[in-house]
């Protein structure tokens, strides 16, 4: 009697299932969007030249300088033992 129970419960979940994906699908509200990008939203440094043509490398020391301090280096050491059967 309890397999019984246990396969009509199963069934009864299954088509359950089967049914809310069906109706999901056929009442039209899995509508998905894709939008395409045509262009990619990157800007580059000193990448286009400004409008009277003078480009100025661009210099990353200031930004070195200040980055360089949260550098942080973790050394870890572990200890090996030989482990016999």
């Amino acid at each position: 009697m309890n397999t019984k129970k246990i396969a009509f419960t199963a069934l009864v979940a299954f088509v359950s299932a089967f049914a809310a994906v069906a109706v999901f699908n056929f009442s039209g509200w899995n509508l998905q969007k894709v939008a395409f990008v045509e262009k990619t939203p990157v800007q580059l440094a000193a990448y286009s030249p400004p409008v009277g043509g003078n480009t100025q490398p661009v210099d990353f020391r200031f930004a070195a300088a200040a980055s360089t301090p949260c550098v942080v280096h973790i050394k870890c050491t572990t200890k090996t033992t030989k482990a016999g059967l």
